[in-house]
């Protein structure tokens, strides 16, 4: 396993999705971003199951905007996660494998 483990996320704007979340100014859910986190954390690990220790949401990511997922190893055997754009910070916070 290559650390820190990455991924990118990016929803076009006419995916489902933003129909219900803000028509006049969509944004990419913070529910759905938490999601993919621990999509990429089963994936790399092989556990089927994890938990969102924190998370803090800082700036809101758009449609077609591409996400780059990062996850670092903790000395407590969990993970930190950030999920930026370019040099923004989207949104950070700490996951539990398992």
């Amino acid at each position: 396993m290559s650390l820190p483990l990455e991924s990118t996320l990016s929803l076009p704007s006419d995916h489902p999705i933003f129909a219900g979340h803000f028509p006049e100014h969509p944004i990419v859910p913070g529910a759905l971003i938490l999601d993919e986190v621990t999509r990429v954390l089963g994936e790399h690990t092989g556990v089927g199951r994890s938990a969102v220790r924190s998370a803090k949401f800082v700036h809101p990511a758009r449609p077609g905007q591409r996400l780059r997922i990062a996850l670092t190893p903790t000395a407590s055997g969990g993970f930190d996660f950030r999920v930026t754009s370019g040099d923004i910070l989207i949104a950070s916070g700490a996951v539990q494998a398992g």
